[in-house]
């Protein structure tokens, strides 16, 4: 039984760096353009807690929407959300955190349905947003 035990230790410190390695080394799967790799990162970083958001609203979890939505929100004021500088965007930017504040509040009040409501228009400032970088006037 001593033998298998000295097995143990030596196995789990093989998992334990190779997956330190796997998660430190960089991924190369997609070719970037030039500039926009710290767009990219910003951009994984709002979906992580709009992610939190669906699943909170699915499991009627209202700590969770508020706490992720709450991340959203300070996400929308870094500087690094200002990826254009126009009249329109600045509007987008802010109907989109109207539709966050408005899931924070119903999240708060416990109306799911008023949370689903934000998460609907948040979206949809989102795709109205991403339309317009993509197709720039």
């Amino acid at each position: 039984m001593l033998k298998r035990w000295k097995w143990v230790l030596p196995c789990c410190a093989l998992l334990a760096a190779a997956g330190v390695y796997w998660v430190s080394s960089p991924r190369t799967a997609t070719a970037q353009q030039p500039g926009t790799a710290p767009r990219a990162a910003f951009m994984r970083l709002k979906l992580d807690p709009v992610k939190d958001v669906l699943e909170g609203i699915a499991l009627e979890d209202f700590d969770r929407i508020t706490a992720a939505a709450t991340r959203i929100h300070a996400l929308s004021l870094d500087e690094s959300w200002m990826v254009i500088q126009t009249d329109e965007y600045r509007r987008q930017s802010d109907e989109f955190r109207r539709a966050v504040k408005l899931m924070v509040d119903a999240a708060k009040d416990r109306n799911i349905d008023g949370a689903t409501l934000g998460y609907m228009q948040m979206t949809l400032n989102c795709v109205r947003c991403h339309r317009q970088l993509r197709t720039p006037e």
